[in-house]
C-alpha cells in the first residue's frame, strides 16, 4: 500500500474516533461543564500583575416626597357697610341695612326668583316733560334688583349680597333743573331729510323707491343756527391743519320730466367733473349712493347726471357730514331741444333750472339769455306767483353769477358754469354764517416766516356783492356774510397791488397771500412774465396730499391746464411728495371774441389720511385765485 494511502486512511480514522467520542460525550453527559484558566503563571515572566476587574453594583436612585397636606378653607363673604341713604334710581333696593354675612356650607343654598326691570326709558321720557315725577312714586315701586344682584336663601335667613361699583343715576337734581328752567328741553328735532343710515358701517341703506306714476317731492334741508354756531366753535377750537375727517354718504336720485308729467327715472349715471374716467350706476334701482371721507364737514361736487333719451344735467352735489339726499331734474332730450331751437343752432346756449324755497324773494343771472318759464313742485309750468322753479332758456355758455334775495333782503351770490346744449341745476340751500375774523398774511420767496398783511379795510371786499369788511387790527378782518350757499366757499378780493388778487375759503381763518415776488416766481416757472389771457390757482394744503385730479369746464373745451407743485424746499415738481405745500394750476385761455373765456376747473385731492377734499374753482382772463384749505 502506498505511504500517502495509508496517512490518508490514518486521518479518516483519528478523524472518526474523535466525531463518535464527542457526539457520546453529548450524549452521556448534556451538561454544560465551565472551564476557567488560571492566568497566575503568567505572572512569573512579568512583574505586572493580572487582576480580576471589580464588580460595580448599581442601585436605583431613592426618590422622596414631601408629605401632602389638605386644609379646608372657610370662604367669607365681604362685609358690606351700612348703607346710609336712600338710592334712588330704577334699581330699587327694600332692605337698607346689609349684615356681615358668612356662608354656611352645612346649609343648602336656595335661588329665589329675581325680577328685572328697566325703568331707565321711563326716566328718560320723563326729561321731555315739565311734569316732574315725584319721589313717593318711586319709593312705592316694587322692590327691583339689577342682573348683577343676587339674593340667596339659607336656613339662617335672607341676604343680600351686592355688587362692590353699584351705579345709580339720580334724576332728582336734573328734574329740579329742568322745572326751573335751567335745562331747556328738546321738543323738535330738525332733520335734512326723512332718510336715516348708518354712515359707519359699509352697508348701503336703500332708500325708498317711489312708482313711476308718483311724484317725487323737493327735498329741503333745514340748518338750524344752533348747528352753526357749534360748527364755528369747533374750527376755532380746532387748528388749521386738523386731522379730524368727515363721513359723508349721500344718495341722488332723479326725477324726469317733459313740463307735462314728472316721474321718478331708473338706469342713470353720475360722472364727476374732476375725473372723467369715474362714474356711478344706480343698476336701474333709481338710486346712486356715494359714501366718502371728507377733509371738512361741508363741501360741493360738481357731477355730470346722463340718461339715454334725456339732455345732460349738470350741478353741484351738497357734501356735508351724515347722510343727505338730492333730487335732480332731467329733461326729456326731444323737449330739451325745442327749447334751444328757435335761437339758432349756432349759438352756444344751455339752460338753467333754479330750485327757490319760502325765504326767497327774487333771483338774478348776470348773463343774457331769452326767456324765463316758471315751475310748480311737479315741473309743470305755471303762470302765477306759486312756484318752485325758475328756469332760464337760451343762456350764454360759460361762467355765470347767480343772486338770490330773501325776504329779509339777505343777498347769496354763487359762480355756475352753463354748458351749451344741456341742463344746468342749483338747488339754492342755504347756511347761517356768524361774524366771523379773518387773519392775513403774507407769504415771500426766500422768507422762512410768514409776515402780518397789512391792508386798510377799504382794501378787502367780499367778492361780488355789497357787503362790508371791518378792520379789528393792522392784519386781522371781521366779515359779514349771514348767509353763503350750503358747501359752497367765501371769496375776498384783495386790493393791494396793481392787480386784484381772490381768495377763496370756507372752514379756515388763516388766510396766505403770496407777495408780489412770490407771484413773479410763480409766473416765471410758467415761462411768461405776466397773466394776460390766462389765469392761475393756487391751492394753499393744509395737509400731506398723495394724489391730485383735475378736470376743466369750458365752452369749446377753450382751457388747457398745466400743473406743477410746489415744495417747501421752494422748487417745483411734477408730482406730490410728503413735502408739498401748494398745487399751482395754470390755466390757458384759446377761446373766440364770441364766446365766454370763464371756465370752471374741478379738482380732487385725496390726503395722505384718505380723506378727500373736492374743490371747485373758476378761471378769468388775467387773474390770480388763491385756494386756502
Amino acid at each position: 500500500m502506498p505511504i500517502a494511502l495509508t496517512r490518508m486512511f490514518a486521518s479518516f480514522t483519528v478523524f472518526a474516533y474523535l466525531s463518535v467520542g464527542l457526539i457520546g460525550m453529548r450524549i452521556i453527559s448534556p451538561e454544560i461543564v465551565t472551564t476557567e484558566i488560571s492566568t497566575n503563571y503568567l505572572n512569573y515572566f512579568s512583574k505586572t500583575k493580572f487582576t480580576q476587574p471589580e464588580s460595580l453594583e448599581i442601585t436605583p436612585p431613592k426618590m422622596v416626597f414631601h408629605e401632602i397636606k389638605i386644609q379646608e378653607k372657610k370662604v367669607k363673604i365681604k362685609k358690606i357697610s351700612k348703607i346710609k341713604e336712600k338710592v334712588e334710581r330704577n334699581i330699587i333696593v327694600s332692605q337698607n341695612e346689609i349684615e356681615k354675612f358668612t356662608l354656611p356650607f352645612e346649609s343648602s343654598v336656595e335661588l329665589s326668583p329675581v325680577l328685572i326691570g328697566n325703568r331707565l326709558p321711563e326716566n328718560l321720557t320723563s326729561l321731555l316733560s315739565n311734569e316732574v315725577i315725584p319721589n313717593e312714586e318711586l319709593s312705592s315701586s316694587p322692590t327691583v334688583l339689577d342682573e348683577t344682584k343676587t339674593i340667596l336663601t339659607s336656613e339662617e335667613g335672607i341676604e343680600e349680597v351686592a355688587v362692590e361699583e353699584l351705579v345709580a343715576f339720580d334724576y332728582s337734581a336734573v328734574k329740579k333743573d329742568v322745572k326751573n328752567g335751567k335745562i331747556s328741553l328738546v321738543t323738535q328735532m330738525d332733520t335734512q331729510n326723512e332718510v336715516q343710515k348708518d354712515v359707519t358701517t359699509n352697508k348701503v341703506v336703500s332708500l325708498p323707491v317711489t312708482s313711476k306714476s308718483e311724484v317725487v317731492p323737493k327735498v329741503s334741508k333745514k340748518v338750524t343756527i344752533q348747528e352753526e354756531k357749534q360748527s364755528e366753535k369747533l374750527s376755532k377750537k380746532s387748528p388749521q391743519n386738523s386731522s379730524r375727517n368727515y363721513e359723508n354718504r349721500i344718495a341722488v336720485n332723479v326725477i324726469g320730466t317733459d313740463f307735462l308729467s314728472s316721474q321718478k327715472e331708473l338706469g342713470f349715471e353720475v360722472r364727476p367733473q374732476d375725473n372723467t374716467n369715474e362714474a356711478f350706476s344706480d343698476y336701474n334701482s333709481g338710486e346712486v349712493v356715494m359714501d366718502e371721507v371728507l377733509n371738512s364737514p361741508k363741501m360741493n361736487r360738481t357731477v355730470n347726471i346722463v340718461k339715454r333719451g334725456f339732455a345732460p344735467t349738470n350741478t353741484d352735489l351738497i357734501l356735508e357730514e351724515g347722510v343727505s339726499e338730492m333730487t335732480i331734474p332731467m329733461i326729456k332730450e326731444g323737449v330739451f331741444h325745442d327749447l334751444l331751437s328757435p335761437y339758432g343752432p349756432s349759438k352756444r346756449l344751455g339752460v338753467v333750472i333754479v330750485e327757490l324755497d319760502e325765504s326767497t324773494e327774487s333771483v338774478d343771472i348776470d348773463v343774457p339769455h331769452f326767456k324765463t318759464v316758471k315751475l310748480d313742485d311737479e315741473m309743470k309750468t305755471v303762470s302765477g306767483d306759486e312756484y318752485s322753479y325758475l328756469m332760464y332758456v337760451g343762456v350764454k355758455a360759460g361762467n355765470a353769477l347767480l343772486s338770490y334775495r330773501d325776504t329779509h333782503g339777505e343777498s347769496v351770490s354763487k359762480i355756475i358754469h352753463v354748458h351749451e346744449n344741456e341742463l344746468t341745476f342749483d338747488s339754492n340751500f342755504y347756511e347761517d354764517v356768524t361774524d366771523e375774523k379773518v387773519v392775513l398774511v403774507e407769504e415771500d420767496v426766500l422768507s422762512k416766516e410768514k409776515a402780518p398783511l397789512i391792508l386798510n379795510a377799504s382794501q378787502v371786499n367780499h367778492f361780488a356783492n355789497q357787503k362790508t369788511v371791518a378792520k379789528v387790527n393792522q392784519h386781522t378782518f371781521k366779515t359779514d356774510y349771514n348767509k353763503t350757499s350750503l358747501g359752497g366757499r367765501k371769496y375776498l378780493e384783495l386790493n393791494h397791488l396793481d392787480e386784484p388778487v381772490f381768495v377763496g375759503f370756507k372752514d379756515v381763518n388763516k388766510l396766505v397771500i403770496p407777495s408780489e415776488n412770490f407771484m413773479r416766481s410763480i409766473l416765471s416757472q410758467f415761462k411768461t412774465p405776466n397773466l394776460a389771457n390766462r389765469c392761475l390757482i393756487q391751492v394753499n394744503l393744509g395737509k400731506k396730499a398723495i394724489s391730485v385730479e383735475t378736470a376743466a369746464e369750458s365752452v369749446g373745451q377753450s382751457l388747457e391746464t398745466k400743473i406743477q407743485i410746489l415744495d417747501e424746499d421752494g422748487r417745483f415738481y411734477d408730482s406730490l411728495s410728503t413735502k408739498s405745500e401748494k398745487i399751482i394750476i395754470s390755466g390757458d385761455i384759446h377761446s373766440d371774441t364770441e364766446d365766454s373765456g370763464d371756465s370752471k376747473i374741478n379738482l380732487k385731492i385725496t390726503f395722505k389720511d384718505s380723506s378727500v377734499q373736492y374743490l371747485s374753482s373758476y378761471c378769468s382772463p388775467n387773474t390770480y385765485l388763491v385756494e386756502q384749505l
